[in-house]
């Protein structure tokens, strides 16, 4: 439990730091559900029955339960401390979309709500309910801030909320069946993972533990890759240092340590860390350096409001018109994203001709064991045309820069950097959080994971729609996170519409290219 109540980490203390009012650190989920048993007989939410749900789903994860408590002097570290008054009341809320009740409405409270900082007094989560739509449906958003997403635990936790079994957690006043729930685990079989939620877990979990695993990854990838390639990952960072970010921290409090690394690692391969340190430097001024013109985007202060636009398409489709021209869905998406910002910008009078579009991509390693999970992330910046190209020579360029960017080793100057900041942040923090809110090296961040292939189910109630949505930094007022469910790909997009009123062009013209591309194969 020392990991979970004690010292905030040095990147849970940086993402804490990097919160401002009009910056709010948490990532969203938005999904949809069918009515179900949430739905009372007077016609309204069963707020209630919800927030059991989740009280009894919560209940052996003590990261939902804990909050920052701050020292009694400026430079006391703050610390993980257990909510000795937590209330699932104060934390599972409903909200009503105003009529008509449709998509705008609906995405219209939804970046109302994602506005809106958490308290950090309290633990740093909320799930709101949406009632009001005009089909009957129920909306969900889950925030959770950032300085969670790191370690075992990661955002995925979230999960257990749901089922692959339509008929589990559905009994009598919502008591719950652990049949088919998605619990902790290795794939197809049943155990917890240490220090998450218990192995409360029946014989016939295996198919829950895999969607509990794919979630977890897929969104954790989506928060970390909002502002780790920025500043690091948490984990990764720590993990290539010293092991963990306590370790870091550790190492940071004992420097003597950093030297007798050194003379371990010169030890043994002398030519092989100046090779790396060559690489590394190459790297890291392949990702810093300016190189191209900007599209206009970047160096736009993000002020406190927040609008949300989503693009779906089919996966399957997109994937496969993707491959037949030698791309991935990944780099369709970047090809698709630098042709909305080409809309966008040309539609404020820019000339686009020969601009390129600066996005930082993160790139997941994966990991080698179970024990491996959280983030794990280095990133890319590409350099993606705006303007003047048909739909496969934009998607060409792209596939091209994102070797590129590849091949010049972006991901070993960034992890090279992440490691030397690493034992600094506990001190560092805020200077590092003020270089970040005026970083002039992207215009936006792009991440796509893969999310779960199979229906997920709350409360026997069928998730129909599932979209991610990322915090934005001081400077970067646009942000896409892309998360495939089942056979839909969903591009959730977050801006300030102060800095972005055009959002809806931008949207379009995601939408358009993906259109043209299917089209096209």
């Amino acid at each position: 439990m020392d990991e979970l109540f004690g010292p905030l980490s040095a990147f849970d203390a940086f993402f804490l730091s990097l919160e401002r009012a009009r910056t709010p650190m948490h990532l969203g989920a938005v999904g949809i559900i069918e009515p179900g048993v949430l739905r009372a007989e007077d016609g309204s939410v069963d707020l209630a029955r919800l927030r059991r749900h989740v009280d009894r789903r919560f209940a052996g994860i003590p990261k939902m339960h804990r909050r920052v408590a701050t020292g009694f002097h400026p430079f006391a570290a703050p610390r993980w401390v257990l909510d000795q008054s937590f209330d699932v009341e104060r934390h599972v809320r409903l909200a009503t979309v105003p009529p008509p009740g449709d998509r705008e409405a609906f995405l219209r409270t939804v970046g109302e709500l994602m506005a809106r900082p958490l308290d950090v007094g309290q633990p740093l989560w909320e799930l709101w309910a949406l009632d009001g739509l005009a089909d009957g449906r129920i909306g969900l958003l889950e925030k959770l801030h950032h300085a969670l997403a790191d370690g075992l635990a990661g955002i995925g936790t979230a999960a257990v909320l749901f089922d692959v079994d339509p008929d589990a957690g559905t009994g009598a006043d919502g008591d719950e069946r652990v049949r088919g729930r998605a619990s902790a685990g290795a794939p197809g079989t049943p155990g917890e993972v240490p220090g998450e939620v218990p192995g409360e877990v029946g014989p016939d979990a295996g198919a829950g533990v895999r969607v509990y695993r794919t979630v977890r990854s897929a969104v954790s990838s989506v928060v970390g890759s909002a502002m780790i390639p920025l500043v690091g990952s948490a984990v990764g960072t720590a993990r290539s240092l010293a092991g963990d970010a306590r370790a870091a921290v550790e190492l940071a409090l004992h420097p003597q340590d950093i030297l007798a690394r050194v003379d371990r690692v010169l030890a043994v391969d002398a030519p092989e860390l100046a090779r790396r340190s060559v690489r590394d430097a190459a790297g890291l001024a392949g990702l810093l350096a300016p190189g191209v013109r900007s599209s206009g985007l970047v160096r736009a202060r993000t002020a406190p409001k927040r609008r949300v636009a989503v693009v779906t398409r089919q996966l399957s489709e997109v994937h496969d018109a993707a491959r037949l021209h030698g791309a991935t869905v990944n780099e369709a998406v970047l090809a698709a994203v630098g042709s909305g910002i080409g809309d966008l910008v040309a539609g404020r009078g820019i000339d686009v001709a020969d601009r390129r579009v600066l996005i930082l991509v993160p790139v997941g390693y994966g990991h080698e064991t179970q024990a491996e999970l959280g983030n794990n992330v280095a990133a890319l910046r590409v350099a993606v045309p705006i303007g003047g190209l048909d739909t496969l020579d934009r998607l060409d360029q792209v596939v091209d820069a994102v070797d590129a960017a590849r091949r010049a080793h972006q991901t070993d100057g960034v992890d090279a950097l992440l490691a030397a900041l690493g034992p600094l942040m506990p001190w560092g923090g805020p200077a590092v959080a003020a270089l970040i809110h005026h970083q002039p090296f992207v215009d936006v961040v792009v991440t796509n994971v893969p999310g779960p292939p199979v229906p997920l189910y709350l409360q026997g109630s069928r998730l129909t729609d599932l979209v991610p949505l990322m915090p934005l930094a001081g400077n970067l007022p646009l942000g896409v996170a892309v998360l495939s469910y089942v056979d839909t790909l969903n591009l959730g997009v977050i801006a300030d519409p102060d800095a972005v009123p055009d959002l809806d062009r931008f949207a379009a013209g995601i939408a358009g290219f993906l259109d043209e591309l299917v089209a096209l194969g």
